[in-house]
């Protein structure tokens, strides 16, 4: 969901939001274009096209429709993201849960497909204090925050 909501609001590494994209197109189309290219029977070229002056009144309608869809769109999905947030940190608010303290001791990852792969892990070596790859008869140290980013 969060890539979801990145791709929405970081538009290919532009800096912009897809909304944002929507809005200034919209706006350099109402701006830019004389108000005489909206009447009907104008027309005007526009790179190898003859384009009139009602398509380009739909073509910012459009723009304007489509940047409130992404922007609805992105909305919902940070609202749901939150929601989700509130409910998994109640999860673990269960007394019981509580007076015990629990540490990350091993994960087991598999990378590929249903059909193959592979499978390695990460164990944590408490007495040392470090955290191991295992991945067939190889074993190498790694960072805690390689290990993190590699398993979420």
């Amino acid at each position: 969901m969060e890539e979801t909501i990145d791709s929405i609001t970081k538009y290919k590494n532009s800096g912009l939001g897809l909304p944002e994209i929507l809005r200034l197109a919209s706006t350099f189309i109402k701006e830019e274009c004389s108000e005489d290219i909206f009447q009907q029977d104008s027309t005007r070229i526009l790179g190898d096209n003859e384009i009139d002056g009602q398509t380009l009144k739909d073509l910012a309608s459009w723009l304007t429709y489509l940047r409130n869809l992404c922007q609805n769109s992105m909305d919902k999905k940070k609202n749901e993201l939150e929601k989700l947030r509130k409910e998994l940190g109640q999860q673990y608010k269960i007394p019981g849960l509580m007076k015990t303290p629990y540490y990350l001791h091993s994960i087991l990852i598999h990378e590929g497909g249903a059909e193959g792969g592979h499978y390695y892990s990460f164990i944590y070596d408490s007495e040392r204090g470090i955290w191991r790859k295992y991945s067939d008869i190889q074993v190498t140290e790694i960072s805690e925050d390689e290990v993190m980013s590699k398993s979420f």
